[in-house]
């Protein structure tokens, strides 16, 4: 019985194996009978492809899949699609087709590195690893293979495969300074400094008279906390070299030690130092500057000003250089100067927005509204729509409020098939009309713009604050201001709102509450804030407090309304509504 059970199975196993082998003979046979079509398909898409019309590609893109239905072992056709499915943003199909590719022709150097690439790109390491070191097994004196897969080890956080690739190469190319300048990079980005020391040791005892290795080793001496180590580093480098190239090294130096006098004349030095390009001085100059900032030195920001024009006199084309220089003179009220850099870095390089936009801050800065006016006219012309918003805040600050008005309301128009966009320009209308006391108009705009995108937290707020001030729908402010304290729990401005909407509705404590986290997130610098929170301790019986609320407010606004009404709250121990 037992045996007979047997040769029942084997006879079914051959009919299957025979049925099989026929499906797969038929199909074989049916793609040899399509090939010619296919290849004619293919150059047919090549045809349109050549004619860069928009039409012809959509072709080209259902005729490649036609190939593809007719021949799925075309490798060409399978390989050309996935073009397709790039441009049209479809990283799904586009990494399958990709993979399959590689997949069945296992051969295929561009396939496979593709597929790989891919597969890093959405994550999957493991595949991708699979792909390079098949590659390898083909084609094992590729050093740009073991690069490859050393930075997949390296994004799975497989640090000792990743340097054993690194090894690989060096074997390969006998490129030890390529290959311990990249170890030493990745040990100094992990702060595994004792292995970049080792890595940086052996190079400088390669090539022993190379200053660059020698501050790269002594760098990560200081880094590692072997102090004494960089120091004498840097007296050999001193030795080997009589100019100032050892003062970038010096400079690190001085900033783990602490010693702030000698790292701002260092700085200084570095500089001057003509031999030291401006790549490297570059980064320096911003934390020279801001060094400053942070001390509030402004003696010495003027004393900087003769360092930037040495370093322009050295370098006379360097945009950046002049771009940070006009935020130092605008820092020194040196308007004038600062807009002339401006303009010479224009002058350099014409289609700098980021330039223009600084050169039309300080002009507003300036108080030459005129100027401000033709430069934003000029920028405008060939600015994105989002620079509308900005324009109508230097319009509105400099009290050219018709003209705000006006720029906001033509770019209504000319935006009014992009909600999101109309609905930033509606709030900012509205808020505009509010503060400007045009109350009807303001609650006009506030809605307009809710409806277009209930999802505007900086909109919610306003609207809510407006609703809060003006006798409005206090329910429906509190909603509001609520999803904003929900999105950003911390943000001062959403926490006021609030906390004022609650003392709009009576409620003091829970007013106390959220006015109290304003200021503790940043608000104790906010005029209004702080008479805000005078007010909710002055309705709880706190009239003392209040009292020293009301008092620091009156000592930071610059508003003379503002200013009287504080005042008269101050001189009369009272809470006045505001009228």
């Amino acid at each position: 019985m037992y045996s007979l059970s047997r040769i029942r199975i084997f006879v079914l196993l051959l009919v299957f194996l025979f049925t099989s082998t026929g499906v797969v003979y038929a199909r074989k046979k049916e793609i040899e009978k399509n090939r010619d079509k296919t290849t004619y398909l293919l150059l047919e898409a090549q045809r349109l492809e050549q004619t860069q019309s928009p039409d012809s590609f959509v072709v080209a893109f259902e005729i490649l899949k036609k190939a593809l239905k007719e021949d799925d072992t075309n490798q060409e056709a399978r390989y050309k699609l996935t073009s397709y499915y790039r441009a049209l943003n479809m990283p799904e199909k586009y990494y399958n087709a990709v993979l399959v590719a590689a997949l069945l022709d296992t051969t295929n150097y561009y396939y496979n590195v593709e597929a790989a690439e891919n597969a890093i790109k959405v994550g999957d390491y493991i595949q991708a690893l699979d792909i390079y070191q098949r590659l390898v097994k083909n084609n094992p004196n590729d050093e740009n293979l073991y690069l490859k897969m050393s930075n997949a080890y390296l994004s799975m956080g497989d640090v000792d495969n990743a340097m054993a690739c690194y090894d690989k190469i060096e074997n390969l190319t006998e490129n030890i300074e390529y290959v311990a300048l990249s170890k030493a990079g990745i040990y100094e980005y992990l702060k595994q400094y004792d292995k970049a020391i080792v890595e940086l040791k052996r190079l400088s005892d390669a090539y022993p008279e190379n200053i660059d290795y020698l501050q790269y080793l002594a760098m990560s001496y200081i880094s590692s906390g072997s102090i004494q180590k960089g120091r004498e580093l840097i007296e050999k480098i001193k030795s080997l070299d009589s100019g100032c190239i050892s003062l970038i090294t010096e400079l690190e130096y001085y900033k783990y030690k602490q010693d702030e006098d000698s790292v701002k004349n260092t700085m200084q030095q570095v500089l001057e130092c003509p031999e030291i390009a401006f790549e490297a001085k570059e980064d320096i100059l911003k934390e020279y500057i801001s060094y400053f900032l942070q001390n509030n030195d402004v003696a010495e920001l003027q004393a900087a000003d003769k360092v930037f024009k040495s370093l322009i006199e050295q370098y006379p084309r360097e945009v950046s250089l002049k771009e940070l220089y006009a935020n130092v003179l605008m820092l020194l009220n040196k308007y004038t100067e600062a807009v002339e850099q401006c303009q010479s870095a224009l002058y350099i390089d014409s289609d700098n927005d980021a330039i223009e936009k600084q050169m039309i801050q300080i002009l507003y800065y300036s108080g030459d509204y005129d100027a401000m006016n033709t430069a934003i006219d000029n920028f405008m012309a060939k600015s994105d729509s989002t620079f509308v918003l900005q324009a109508s805040a230097y319009y509105h600050a400099s009290k050219q409020i018709d003209k705000a008005i006006e720029n906001l309301k033509q770019a209504a128009s000319r935006y009014s098939s992009s909600p999101i966009f109309l609905s930033e320009i509606y709030t900012y209308l509205a808020d505009i009309y509010f503060n400007e006391g045009v109350v009807d108009k303001a609650g006009e705009y506030y809605e307009l713009s809710y409806k277009l995108n209930p999802n505007n937290f900086m909109l919610m707020n306003n609207y809510a604050y407006y609703l809060s001030e003006n006798g409005g729908d206090l329910r429906l402010a509190e909603q509001m201001s609520a999803k904003t304290i929900k999105a950003k729990p911390n943000d001062p401005v959403y926490l006021d709102t609030y906390g004022w909407i609650y003392f709009k509705q009576g409620n003091y404590l829970f007013a106390e509450l959220y006015i109290k986290r304003a200021i503790e997130n940043g608000a104790d610098r906010n005029p209004e804030v702080l008479e805000h929170y005078g007010d909710v301790l002055y309705h709880q019986g706190k009239t003392e407090d209040a009292l020293i609320f009301w008092q620091k407010a009156l000592e930071i606004t610059p508003k003379e309304s503002v200013r009287e009404s504080l005042k008269e709250k101050i001189e009369t121990k009272t809470y006045i509504e505001k009228r």
